[in-house]
Formats: C-alpha cells, structure tokens, sequence
C-alpha cells in the first residue's frame, strides 16, 4: 500500500476516534450533570391543590434567567418557595447547556430540565400546540377566567411583584381586573410559555394564569375577543395580550402545569421516536419516581425538536 494512502487512512481513523471519544466525554458530562442537578437537596413540600394567588412577576437581574423565572412566578402561585426548593440550581439556569460551550448565551433554562424538576416537585405537565386549531380554546379551559372590574389606574389587581429589577413598566391596561374565584373543571393550571422576543431575535419565557373577555373598546385586549393575562419577568406588572394574535406570532411552546393528581392526558398531541410527548409523569405513591422523572426529561426533548421545526417554518 502506497506510504501516501497509509498516511490517509491513518489520519481519518484517528480523525473518527478523536470525535467519538469527544462525543463519549460530552455525553459523560452532561449525564453527570443532569444527574447532579436531578439529585440535589430540596423542600418535600408539594403544590396546593389549586392556585392560592394571582401570578406576579418574578424581575429577572441576568439575560438568560427569564425560564427560572417564569417557574419561580408558578410555584408561588402554589405555596411553594423557590428558594426552599433549590429551584434555580437543579434548574441548570446557570451551567452551560453543553460543557465545550461557556459564556452567558449558553445557559437558561431548557425544556428537559423544567419538566424533570415539575415534575420531581409534584406537577403533572400537558402540552399545547400552540398552532392547533383549538389552542385558544384549550387554554381557556385551564387557566381562570379575569373579570374585567371596569375603568382604573391601569394596574392588575392581582398584582403583588417584587422590585427586584427596573424594567419599563407597562402601560396597555386600562382596565382593572380582578381573577375570578368561579372554580371551573381543570381551571387550576398555570401555562408556562416561550415566546419569540425582541422581534424574533431572542427566546423569551413568560407565565400565564388567567384568560379575560374582550372587549372593542378595551385597549387591553386590542378589541380581541380573548386575552392573556401574561406575567413576564421582564415587566413591573401582569398585562393582556389577545390571544389568537399572541398565539399566531409569537408563542412557540405552551406547557400547562398543575398538581398531578388532577391532569388527564391529551390523545390528540404529537409523538415522535424520543418519547410519548404526553408523559404526564405523576408523582404519587403509586408511581415510580425515577421513572416518571426520565420521561418528563425525554418529552422535554422531543418538546425542544417541535420548537425548533416551529422556528423553521414560522409555525
């Protein structure tokens, strides 16, 4: 064999175990990591049965915190305290997704890790295609209804966030309105919901736990026949968005939350090879923990590839 092709062939193959030992220490990395994050002490304390107050914002001081915001903003909703339960660590916020890549535009918080601690943490998790035809409706359904109490300062009523940052405040709001105390079926859930931000340039992620009636001269909903009431780390103060416009442009993702023990499946949500993206993982005596834990991760995943097909296509 000519001295040329050896020379060749040598170089390839030790190309090709170069890049699948790298591989191999990647994936040992981000395994230990998971498994760290998995493991880490934490409150035993689990979720009220339904929400004990109105969201408000949890102001984020970093760039990339906005998803362990959107959690910690749930979770108070619930009772639960954030801090007691070591969110913001077995979050991930801030480690790097992936080792070999460092600096601020490579950490936040990722879809696999925010079901792994919800549902350690005892939510049951249900996805929303937010292109679906009845997403607005779905939402609806879970989240409680906001009764407009008329003219007023321009303030949500349920407003209670803590000036932890200074962002602008937002002034779209008209109205007052006060969340309803009607208990409807499944109108316990909260909706954690990544959004495209600063015009599509960034991911953003916000929280939203009640739906208002719209109105044509409500400024509020932008004479839309529904809103949002959107809770955002990035503002003082909840405000609305119009539903059907806010899920066409700019919502990416919808992961409803809530006590597990009242979640139901949805039969009609996509699934592909890396999981049954419906795994609603309840944490209970009666399930394994371990088990339910990794298939909120895998439905995380499969999660993360619809967003990314959504981006590409604009849907």
């Amino acid at each position: 064999m000519p001295r040329l092709l050896r020379r060749v062939l040598w170089f390839v193959c030790g190309g090709i175990v170069i890049f699948f030992v790298s591989v191999c220490i990647v994936v040992a990395a981000i395994a230990s990591r998971v498994s760290e994050k998995s493991d880490a002490p934490r409150s035993l304390a689990l979720p009220s049965d339904t929400p004990l107050q109105p969201a408000a914002p949890n102001l984020q001081l970093d760039d990339f915190t906005c998803g362990f915001r959107a959690v910690a903003a749930a979770y108070e909703v619930y009772g639960m305290s954030p801090e007691e339960k070591n969110l913001r660590f077995r979050l991930g916020t801030d480690r790097e997704a992936v080792p070999i890549f460092t600096g601020e535009g490579s950490r936040g918080t990722l879809h696999p890790d925010m079901l792994r601690v919800v549902t350690q943490d005892g939510f049951s998790h249900e996805f929303i295609d937010p292109a679906a035809e009845d997403a607005a409706a779905r939402l609806r359904a879970n989240l409680r209804p906001a009764i407009s109490s008329g003219a007023g300062s321009g303030r949500d009523a349920g407003s209670n966030s803590r000036n932890r940052a200074t962002p602008a405040d937002d002034d779209r709001a008209p109205k007052h309105y006060v969340l309803s105390s009607e208990r409807q079926e499944r109108s316990n859930a909260v909706a954690i919901i990544l959004i495209r931000h600063r015009g599509g340039a960034s991911l953003h992620w916000v929280l939203s736990d009640a739906w208002a009636v719209g109105t044509d001269d409500d400024a509020t909903t932008h004479g839309d026949r529904y809103a949002l009431r959107i809770v955002d780390s990035v503002r003082r103060e909840p405000y609305f968005e119009p539903l059907d416009l806010y899920l066409k442009e700019k919502v990416l993702s919808i992961i409803l939350i809530r006590p597990a023990e009242t979640s139901t499946p949805d039969p009609d949500y996509p699934t592909d090879a890396l999981a049954d993206a419906n795994a609603k993982a309840p944490v209970n005596a009666n399930h394994n923990e371990e088990d339910a834990v990794s298939a909120a991760h895998r439905a995380g995943l499969a999660e993360m590839l619809r967003v990314r097909e959504r981006m590409k296509f604009g849907g």
